[in-house]
């Protein structure tokens, strides 16, 4: 079954850019037939100019600008003859071009920002799909529904990884002006009496600041800064520490989050309000929300009591295999192969 999906710019670094590589991935890896239609965003090369294959996922540019993209689009789609097309939601435009392909539509959001034709956008698509809750109640507010499917976790790898270190805490996201990591600074800056480390995965054009910040509360000794690193060493780490934290103010699901806890770690989500983060704790015996930076520091001590873990059972409903199934039941709702 041929699956297109449909994002201008799928190499950015945006929640839904990451969606759509994720998805492509992870249906590819499962034998589906996929490719992503784009403006073209690699160098040019002999033989690689209308295609080029990224871990296992053929891109397929649909034009060389972002300004043709759309006019362009159904012609693309109809070359491909897709079994069923997702289509990012960040470009409404580009939504409407891919519904007249004759192909199920699956509209992928996860709560950016859009223009006043996102409700058209929505209400043409055959099925919304959205990464938690909260960026379904976004929907809602314009008039349509959502399946709720979130982004999974490599279960079997977190398995068979064995830890590495031993941080006390461990933030991992973007260091941008939306981590929200100055109050969990300030908080560390309280156990300077405490021989804790705390562990911060990522990068960004924040991560200078972010630094500086650390120097100049004199916890820079405590606070290692370890930039981005691949998802199998990510796992180790996790394993290794005692607690996770976030912090940041815009995220339609922490995956990072949902990943360290299902390696055993304790779960403190600081409350915001265009964030889902709080999701993954309600109703979690090792989850511990803060609804302020001031909560954080009684938060940090409450995770103390808890017992170190290595594995959290109760987050293999978000493995990729399950995953994929909840993609082939929507499939099927829309008639066509999963």
């Amino acid at each position: 079954m041929k699956t297109a999906f449909v994002h201008a710019t799928p190499e950015a670094e945006t929640a839904l850019a990451r969606r759509t590589r994720y998805l492509a991935g992870l249906l590819a890896e499962c034998g589906h037939d996929v490719c992503v239609l784009c403006v073209r965003w690699w160098d040019r090369k002999d033989g690689e100019y209308d295609e080029y294959e990224r871990e296992g996922v053929p891109y397929l540019s649909a034009s060389d600008s972002t300004r043709w993209f759309v006019p362009r689009l159904p012609g693309a789609l109809g070359r491909v003859d897709p079994a069923v097309v997702h289509a990012a939601g960040s470009v409404p435009r580009a939504v409407l071009a891919a519904r007249l392909v004759n192909a199920p539509l699956v509209v992928e959001w996860c709560g950016e920002t859009s223009p006043r034709l996102l409700e058209r956008a929505l209400s043409v698509a055959d099925r919304v799909c959205v990464p938690s809750e909260h960026v379904r109640t976004g929907v809602r507010e314009r008039g349509a529904d959502a399946t709720v499917v979130p982004e999974g976790l490599p279960i079997e790898a977190i398995r068979a990884t064995s830890p590495s270190g031993s941080a006390a805490l461990v933030w991992s996201g973007r260091l941008d002006e939306h981590a929200g990591l100055e109050g969990l600074l300030l908080a560390i800056a309280e156990f300077r009496h405490r021989e804790w480390r705390t562990l911060v995965i990522g990068t960004g054009p924040d991560r200078e600041r972010y630094e500086r910040l650390a120097r100049d509360l004199r916890i820079d000794n405590r606070v290692d800064f370890v930039g981005s690193v691949p998802v199998a060493e990510r796992i180790a780490r996790f394993k290794g520490a005692h607690a996770a934290v976030h912090t940041a103010d815009r995220c339609p699901f922490a995956r990072d989050l949902a990943l360290a806890m299902a390696c055993g770690c304790v779960g403190i989500v600081r409350y915001r309000r265009d964030s889902a983060a709080h999701e993954l704790i309600t109703g979690v015996e090792r989850g511990i929300p803060a609804t302020d930076d001031g909560d954080l520091v009684a938060a940090i001590e409450a995770a103390a009591e808890f017992p170190h873990e290595r594995y959290h059972p109760g987050f293999e409903r978000f493995s990729d295999a399950a995953v994929v199934e909840r993609y082939r039941e929507v499939y099927r709702d829309l008639g066509v192969g999963g």
